[in-house]
């Protein structure tokens, strides 16, 4: 935790407290590089004095801090990560295959940056932030305790990670990895390339 709050001006206030998850460089009081705080950071945020959460910080994007909770003494560790996914797994609970879904959905699930898609025992990854990279070796702790016989591939590539000054990398954390794999649709089997596909591979945020 940094040792004092980043002052935040009153107009990304007001829309932190109205639910947006993002603080821009343009609204910081003290530009992003006089911060002295390296890409990934986790950081306090104050508006007029009052906290308002704690997030991780960019120096390198427009998208200075991202916010992950709104209490500032929130500790981002590996427990409350696995807490958030816990939640984000729960509210899929009632898909008709949850083996074959979209676990994670950046934003929408309180984790800006993460893209987690599982296709029976292969987990796709995908990081756009600084911030997420900097928490990839605890959720690959958790994923591997949770999901022990599967394969994760990260796939962190594409317009998000350049925007955040981040190199762009395919690569398999653990487990074996076909060239070709399944994925199952309405009880239909298509099979998709994980490696070279776009994005993570499938379009889960498409389904109707």
């Amino acid at each position: 935790m940094s040792e004092l709050p980043i002052e935040i001006k009153s107009t990304a206030g007001r829309r932190l407290r109205q639910g947006h998850l993002w603080v821009y460089a343009n609204e910081l009081v003290t530009p992003p590089g006089r911060l002295g705080l390296a890409a990934g950071a986790q950081v306090s945020l104050s508006c007029a004095g009052k906290s308002v959460g704690r997030g991780y910080f960019n120096p390198n994007s427009l998208i200075a801090v991202r916010v992950l909770d709104r209490q500032i003494d929130a500790v981002l560790d590996e427990d409350w990560l696995e807490r958030r996914l816990q939640q984000a797994l729960d509210l899929r609970q009632g898909l008709a295959d949850p083996t074959h879904a979209r676990l994670v959905h950046g934003e929408a699930d309180g984790l800006p940056g993460l893209i987690l898609d599982r296709f029976d025992q292969l987990l796709v990854a995908q990081s756009g932030t600084a911030g997420m990279d900097a928490m990839r070796p605890a959720l690959e702790a958790i994923l591997r305790r949770r999901f022990p016989r599967s394969t994760l591939l990260w796939r962190n590539i594409g317009p998000a990670r350049r925007a955040e000054g981040l190199q762009e990398a395919v690569e398999v954390a653990w487990g074996e990895l076909a060239e070709l794999h399944p994925v199952v649709e309405h009880g239909y089997r298509f099979w998709f390339s994980p490696r070279a596909g776009q994005k993570t591979g499938w379009f889960y945020d498409q389904r109707d």
